[in-house]
């Protein structure tokens, strides 16, 4: 038997890092549990022509740019990388007391001014020394959370744009990647008694049990492209990446709902109606009226895409919902900003490193 691991052995950590280009070592609560994970440099191949040189094939192929990437599916826990990722994603992390002794809110926010912080993400792949892959500094590209078929594990995911692949001399060992934990177990589980919230965008606070919408399932996605420039910087390797994409960043809402009441959804995507949304998920309690919580608001949703509700079956067929995600004009009542915002409630006190 040889130094090859198996995926349930593998040990991945995940950590803000403050400085681009300087990978971080992972330490207490880093240790990442995931469903899936793929990665690569995705280096383009260099090649010249073969004419003039009496040859049909090549004579000479080299490494072109990379622009190195990680996927990966998880599921989503109250407390851990996840939350590190989430920071990075949405730029800015505010923290408070939830008020129950050691329990803390976090509140993530989008920052207009990108990339204030990095994510290095490393994870073993042998058991022989120094057999780690570490993407040094990484920038969440894309982010995504399904929860659905209540009770059920809530999934994330993420696409991470990272400047290197290091192999070599790598901040964090094999060693010091065994010696990682895991900040909790408690993950985030989409129960019958958790609830999603829907108005129009121009009234009040939602409200419950006003507001509810029941819901088979709830998938939100968020994307924030970014590529590498190929520029002459007098250093090897890429630099920052940049925005790009037109625009930049997209969100989107897809809700699925066991049966059609009624013509309310079809007269809304007619009508150009839009909403705002709430998705509230509660956890274990931390101590009094505190409890573990995972928050996702909304500010501003319409209906654009066709709602659709097919004849697949004889019984009762269900309908599904697409919500486009566009800016407020201003943060509406009882949310935090014009765009989309999390907040999460746990134990830790915060993930700035």
């Amino acid at each position: 038997m040889g130094n090859e691991i198996s995926g349930a052995r593998t040990v991945l950590g995940c950590k803000i890092a403050p400085t681009f280009g300087t990978a971080i070592a992972c330490t207490t609560g880093d240790k990442m549990e995931v469903l899936a994970l793929t990665h690569g440099e995705n280096a383009e191949e260099l090649q010249t022509s073969p004419i003039g040189s009496g040859d049909l094939g090549p004579s000479d192929a080299r490494r072109g740019a990379t622009s190195p990437t990680i996927s990966l599916e998880k599921n989503l826990h109250f407390a851990g990388p996840e939350m590190a990722i989430h920071r990075q994603f949405f730029g800015t992390e505010n923290v408070s007391s939830a008020g129950a002794g050691s329990a803390f809110t976090h509140s993530f926010i989008f920052n207009e001014y990108q990339n204030a912080s990095w994510l290095t993400t490393a994870f073993e792949l042998a058991s022989a020394t120094g057999a780690v892959a570490e993407y040094q500094s990484g920038t969440v590209t894309k982010l995504g959370l399904n929860a659905e078929n209540p009770p059920n594990y809530t999934k994330m995911s993420a696409d991470i744009l990272s400047n290197a692949l290091i192999t070599t001399g790598q901040v964090n060992a094999i060693t010091s990647l065994d010696a990682i934990t895991m900040e909790t177990t408690q993950r985030v589980i989409f129960q019958p008694s958790d609830e999603f919230l829907l108005n129009a965008q121009a009234t009040g606070a939602l409200t419950s049990p006003t507001d509810r919408i029941n819901v088979t399932s709830v998938q939100f996605e968020i994307t924030k492209d970014q590529s590498h420039v190929r520029e002459a910087k007098g250093s090897t390797g890429n630099g920052q990446p940049v925005l790009s994409g037109t625009p930049p960043l997209n969100w989107m809402l897809t809700v699925n709902i066991a049966r059609n009441a009624d013509m309310t959804w079809f007269t809304a995507m007619q009508a150009g109606t839009e909403y705002k949304g709430q998705l509230t998920i509660t956890g274990p309690q931390i101590s009094g009226a505190v409890f573990y919580k995972y928050v996702l608001m909304l500010p501003r949703l319409k209906l654009v895409a066709d709602v659709k509700y097919d004849l697949s079956s004889a019984a009762i067929n269900p309908i599904t919902l697409v919500f486009k995600g566009l800016v407020a004009s201003a943060a509406p009542t009882g949310m935090l900003d014009v765009y989309p915002s999390v907040i999460v409630t746990n134990l830790r006190p915060n993930w700035q490193n």
